[in-house]
């Protein structure tokens, strides 16, 4: 019974070597639009504004909360410090 141990780590040793390397994923080529203007677009359905297009927030600084999930740690954590920062700037032009 003394030989399950030095088994069982073994086991899971070699198994964790097949296991395939980490590698950083591949980065597109964006040379292409880097330093170039951002296409057009116009959005009609919003939750909370009127209809908007790209061209309306042209020398704007515009604050994007990307996507909100109460589930989601990281976005209730940070969540309060964004909504100050938006009650605080928003008088100075933030969108």
């Amino acid at each position: 019974m003394r030989w399950i141990p030095p088994v069982v780590l073994l086991a899971a040793c070699a198994g964790a070597s097949a296991l395939p390397t980490a590698d950083p994923p591949a980065t597109d080529d964006l040379s292409g639009v880097i330093n170039q203007p951002a296409p057009g677009w116009n959005l009609e359905h919003w939750f909370n504004s009127e209809p908007l297009a790209l061209e309306d927030l042209r020398g704007k600084v515009v604050l994007v909360r990307w996507f909100m999930a109460p589930s989601c740690p990281f976005c209730s954590a940070t969540a309060p410090a964004l909504n100050r920062f938006d009650e605080e700037y928003r008088g100075r032009g933030l969108v």
